[in-house]
């Protein structure tokens, strides 16, 4: 007997709405997506389209005003916020433009904080956050503090911390904004070695129509809608 496949992370007539200035703004307009298990998809679209937001609604980051999010056809929309931050912690890995990294710590210690923070042993973990380190070409630079370390290495060290939990899909929010040419091709080639050898599922949001040219699928958005999904 055949059962119903299930992507791995999904949408349904998902819908997100703001209040500002005393109007509504519709900031995603029921948007249906699938997203299969060791792909790569790069969302883009003009400013205002609504890619961050889908990106931060699939990741849980923001609740649906309306419709589901599904992981393995599960509803995790609907999970306790304590449920909730735990998926987000253990399934999914975020890299943003800004690397948020924490001044105070080593690089080591930055990418080893989501195990920490989900309180894992420091010694299971700091092997793995030192190959990953070593993956993103920053092997030498594990005891340097992020003030020690360029614009570009700081987002390869971010793009460790992603990892370390050894997420199944990989949240990336325009990483290679704030970065030179060269830097940015450094990050897109990172994210495809990570899918090719990790097998991690890689969600893309950019401006960049070349960085996206190299995903397996493009999405289009316009006006929290997506206009155009193709391969």
């Amino acid at each position: 007997m055949s059962t119903e496949h299930k992507s791995l992370l999904a949408c349904r007539n998902l819908e997100k709405s703001f209040k500002k200035d005393g109007s509504v703004v519709h900031v995603l307009r029921g948007v249906d997506l699938d997203i299969e298990e060791g792909e790569t998809l790069a969302i883009l679209g003009s400013s205002g389209a609504g890619k961050s937001t889908l990106l931060h609604v699939l990741g849980t980051l923001e609740l649906p005003t309306r419709g589901d999010v599904l992981y393995l056809g599960e509803n995790v929309s609907q999970y306790s916020a304590e449920k909730m931050a735990r998926f987000r912690n253990r399934e999914l890995g975020f890299v943003f433009q800004f690397h948020y990294l924490l001044q105070e710590f080593t690089a080591l210690e930055n990418v080893l904080m989501p195990a920490l923070i989900a309180g894992e042993d420091r010694n299971k973990y700091e092997a793995r956050a030192k190959q990953l380190l070593e993956d993103v070409g920053l092997g030498h630079r594990v005891g340097h503090r992020p003030a020690e370390l360029s614009g570009g290495e700081q987002q390869r060290v971010a793009l460790a911390r992603a990892m370390v939990m050894r997420p199944r899909v990989l949240l990336a929010d325009e990483p290679s904004g704030n970065l030179d040419s060269s830097n940015a091709e450094m990050v897109r080639g990172l994210l495809l070695e990570l899918n090719k050898n990790l097998g991690v599922t890689v969600v893309l949001v950019t401006h960049d129509e070349n960085m996206a040219k190299s995903f397996q699928r493009q999405l289009v958005m316009r006006d929290g809608q997506i206009i155009r999904n193709s391969k």
